[in-house]
């Protein structure tokens, strides 16, 4: 085997690893809650909700980013899985999609104007990113997904 094609193999390798990582390091941040750490609760996924996590991290990912380029570089992810008690303590809906791993809320201490644009930016790219809800809330945007097909 020649050099070239070992190093081309070396590099699609290291992307792939790279990959894993910002996906794991997304899903950190997805599965995280400052409401549950104060509660004392844990806000642990079940392996069913991991899916729908790991199929979330890459689209919340280019929504920050996208976001960051064209609104305020400081949006970031404010909320993703909350496990059902958790969901219940900061007043969620029973059917939130936060309790199957399929919402995020994005934003940076935003006023509803701000989160309104938000939205309007995301909106012609729902079908392409599976987005079922745009809900601007004040401080942030929510934005619910359909999940994996």
């Amino acid at each position: 085997m020649s050099w070239p094609v070992v190093m081309v193999g070396l590099v699609a390798l290291a992307g792939l690893v790279n990959r894993g990582r910002q996906i794991q390091w997304l899903r950190d941040r997805l599965e995280y809650s400052d409401s549950a750490t104060l509660l004392g609760y844990d806000n642990s996924p079940p392996p069913a909700v991991v899916v729908n996590l790991d199929w979330l991290a890459p689209r919340a990912r280019w929504v920050e980013a996208f976001l960051q380029d064209r609104l305020d570089p400081g949006t970031h992810t404010t909320s993703g899985y909350r496990a059902p008690e958790t969901n219940a303590a900061v007043g969620g809906a029973a059917n939130s999609a936060h309790v199957s791993g399929l919402g995020l809320d994005v934003g940076n201490g935003w006023d509803l104007a701000t989160s309104k644009q938000a939205a309007t930016l995301l909106e012609p790219h729902r079908q392409r990113l599976h987005i079922r809800q745009l809900y601007p809330e004040g401080d942030h945007l929510h934005i619910g997904f359909e999940g994996p097909r």
